[in-house]
């Protein structure tokens, strides 16, 4: 269990690192993303492996079926919405 608020920021932070390093998004976006959460003191990396963190976006309520809703950042002041099947998900975040 950990708070809305760091997990939130754990997945912006997993969200856009995951989707810059596939084109998604502009570059330098995440480590201008990194440094304004970690100047706040909210934790960066999750405690969690990344297939638990898999497992448990099933029970999110973005998810649908055999998907999930991402929400990630083209570039900063923009947003948009991709799909990603959950047998890619783990694929996607780990890059």
């Amino acid at each position: 269990k950990i708070s809305h608020g760091r997990a939130v920021a754990i997945g912006m932070l997993m969200i856009t690192r995951a989707s810059e390093a596939h084109g998604l998004t502009e570059a330098g976006t995440y480590k201008r993303l990194y440094d304004l959460i970690s100047s706040h003191g909210y934790q960066t990396e999750p405690d969690a492996p990344l297939e638990k963190l898999c497992e448990a976006a099933r029970r999110d309520k973005k998810s649908g079926g055999s998907f999930i809703k991402l929400v990630y950042i083209p570039k900063i002041g923009e947003a948009a919405v991709m799909k990603v099947d959950f047998d890619e998900l783990y694929d996607f975040y780990n890059v």
